[in-house]
């Protein structure tokens, strides 16, 4: 739907996409309290998933209208950019290992949040965004390449068959 309407929306004055990206973050911060507030929900009678999805989905299309100058910060710009092409892969590599390490180091523990299960947690982390950027380095950073390839296999056979 975000995509639909941002190509709907053709471009907006820079006052109204800025209020546009004020309203999102209101809405989306108000949506994430209501879905915590059972008060709230007794009152306004709306399921709180919803709430937060449409919130987020219009602050997702807010956002595409706004411009962000990648010379300011082109450290955080470069960063962004690696962490949006490993995105996949650490979604799709994530999980498995995570379970491995909670089978293999924690078992069926509990973990009280101290100093030392913090570490634990953020050194996981690290290495959980390395395995993700090492599977996006095999397999997916190579995706035009092997395109390309196999593109061109498929047009050599398709042009000796006729």
């Amino acid at each position: 739907m975000v995509y639909l309407l941002q190509s709907k929306i053709k471009s907006l004055r820079p006052i109204t996409d800025c209020i546009f990206l004020y309203s999102g973050i209101f809405l989306f911060g108000l949506s994430l309290g209501y879905s915590k507030s059972t008060a709230l929900m007794q009152i306004i009678p709306i399921e709180p998933d919803f709430a937060v999805g449409f919130s987020f989905a219009f602050l997702c299309l807010a956002l595409t209208y706004q411009t962000f100058p990648k010379a300011c910060w082109p450290r955080l710009a470069n960063f962004s950019l690696h962490i949006s092409e490993v995105s996949y892969s650490l979604y799709l590599a994530h999980f498995p290992i995570v379970i491995l390490i909670a089978s293999i180091v924690y078992q069926s523990r509990k973990l009280v949040p101290d100093g030392l299960v913090i570490t634990q947690y953020i050194g996981w982390g690290f290495l959980l965004m390395a395995l993700g950027s090492m599977v996006w380095w095999l397999f997916e950073s190579r995706t035009v390449f092997v395109r390309n390839k196999v593109t061109a296999l498929l047009n050599l056979i398709c042009i000796r068959n006729l």
